[in-house]
């Protein structure tokens, strides 16, 4: 086969999936409900292989996409109400170990160790089960 057929093939399909995309997505639909397992498993080995590529690809996609992602955000935070109010309590926490190292003088990476991270050393040191801000 010469190069040049190969070439008005390929512009061929090209243009044939342009021209009918309900009929592309329907095939693409059919192929995963097929081979799911097949997908998910090239999927995860492609994830493991080159984490900071799949890293720096879903940062490039967030970035363009920055519409979507906050409508795709609000949708998951109302379908899972007590998972997003576990990582909000989460993030409170750590806000209000941070303001109180930063009172005490000290920075979070320099003072905390990994098993301190939960603030509960500190409470024991202060003698008080309180964050002592009155929240």
């Amino acid at each position: 086969m010469d190069r040049g057929y190969r070439e008005r093939k390929r512009e061929t399909i090209r243009r044939w999936h342009a021209e009918h995309p309900e009929k592309t997505a329907e095939y693409s639909r059919r192929y995963y409900e097929r081979n799911r397992d097949a997908v998910l498993a090239r999927a995860r080995q492609r994830r493991d292989q080159s984490p900071e590529k799949v890293k720096a690809s879903s940062r490039d996609w967030q970035q363009r996409n920055r519409e979507h992602l906050t409508e795709w955000q609000r949708q998951y935070r109302a379908e899972n109400p007590d998972v997003y109010e576990r990582a909000l309590q989460s993030n409170r926490e750590s806000k209000r170990l941070a303001r109180r190292l930063k009172s005490l003088g000290c920075r979070q990476s320099a003072c905390v160790g990994p098993r301190q991270q939960s603030g509960e050393r500190m409470r024991r040191s202060r003698g008080s089960s309180s964050s002592g801000t009155g929240r």
